[in-house]
């Protein structure tokens, strides 16, 4: 259990430093990240009109709101859940870590008496308690089959990779619809949000192109989220085992395993395309294609194997043998000094990967 902050200073009003460093000490979670967090939070309560700032850049909100509507209730002054869900969006952190901030910083306004609760059972579902951070904030244990590590749904990193300008590099295409040649597909709406849902690309160069997605809804069309693709990936035979949709059902990121038992993770751009009809186990042949978020010299540091699943497959590659005659099931240490290769990103998302390559 972490030491409780120390008491905000009278007289009791909301201070957004305060609040910052109030919710950070009491997460046990880094002060940029929570932070941040708030920022988010901040943003998403100006796009549903609960707060309004006399500098506030209208045309910016209503760019984003058009963005995010699938996020943003209909009723103005209302959130929900999906205040969560905006927040682990557009900053990247976990949903558990959100989770945590959100009650940090209600924790604070509770403390100052902003915040009225109808019974202690309501304020306890809201607030959590300062023991449970540890389990919220835990690095995830990869071999733990019975939950998935949570996903952080966006495209952010992915736009940080082929431009500098993010914002402008998106309004720019999300401004003008593009003409027909552009079209991918149209299906219908995987959601009773909209009717039907479009996929369009966008030349940007010989490799790369803009995808965005626009969902119907009568007369109506809005953009339901846009991202990069590389188009010169390799092509590469693995088995389909699972898809994780994300919230708009539009998008997924899937979970495969490759020929010599290698398991893998992306994000499949065309996952609504009519002709992308598979069945889990089924033997298929994709293009993978990967954007490097960040290059640096591989760290001189050994790994340790340890899941038994991963040891049988590594020894029978080693061995030559077929995975069930292997029978040494002790540790794999795995050297990183002068090798090149893909690790999974421990807190990323699943297919997000770390390439070590040799730092010579």
């Amino acid at each position: 259990m972490s030491t409780p902050p120390d008491l905000p200073e009278m007289p009791k009003i909301y201070d957004e430093l305060e609040a910052i460093r109030f919710t950070a000490e009491w997460s046990g979670l880094p002060h940029d990240l929570v932070e941040r967090v708030l920022d988010a939070k901040s943003r998403y309560l100006q796009l549903v009109g609960i707060i309004n700032l006399d500098d506030a850049d209208e045309e910016a909100l209503a760019r984003e709101r058009a963005v995010y509507s699938h996020l943003i209730p209909e009723t103005q002054n209302f959130v929900d859940d999906r205040m969560l869900v905006y927040m682990a969006e557009v900053t990247k952190v976990p949903m558990k870590t959100v989770q945590l901030v959100d009650q940090g910083e209600a924790a604070y306004a509770d403390f100052l008496g902003l915040t009225e609760w109808d019974s202690d059972e309501e304020r306890d579902a809201h607030l959590g308690t300062p023991e449970l951070q540890e389990e919220a904030i835990q690095d995830l244990d990869p071999e733990a089959p019975e939950e998935k590590a949570p996903m952080s749904e966006g495209h952010g990193d992915h736009w940080g990779c082929v431009t500098e300008e993010v914002g402008p590099f998106i309004r720019k295409h999300l401004a003008v619809m593009p003409g027909p040649e552009s079209l991918l597909y149209n299906v219908p709406s995987p959601t009773p949000i909209w009717e039907t849902v479009t996929a369009r690309s966008i030349p940007q160069t010989p490799s790369l192109a803009t995808w965005r997605m626009d969902g119907s809804s009568g007369s109506s069309e809005e953009v339901i989220t846009a991202f990069p693709v590389a188009k010169d990936g390799i092509t590469h035979a693995i088995t389909l085992h699972g898809a994780r949709i994300w919230e708009a059902g539009c998008e997924a990121i899937i979970e495969a395993s490759t020929s010599f038992g290698a398991s893998i993770a992306y994000f499949d751009t065309a996952f609504l395309h009519p002709w992308n009809e598979w069945a889990p186990e089924a033997e298929v042949k994709v293009q993978l294609a990967a954007f490097a978020y960040a290059l640096d010299p591989a760290p001189d540091q050994i790994i340790q194997i340890t899941k038994e699943e991963t040891v049988r497959v590594m020894r029978s590659i080693q061995d030559k043998v077929a995975p069930e005659e292997v029978t040494d099931l002790s540790p794999i240490e795995v050297h990183t000094k002068g090798m090149a290769c893909f690790m999974p990103l421990r807190k990323g998302n699943p297919d997000e990967y770390e390439f070590l390559p040799d730092d010579n």
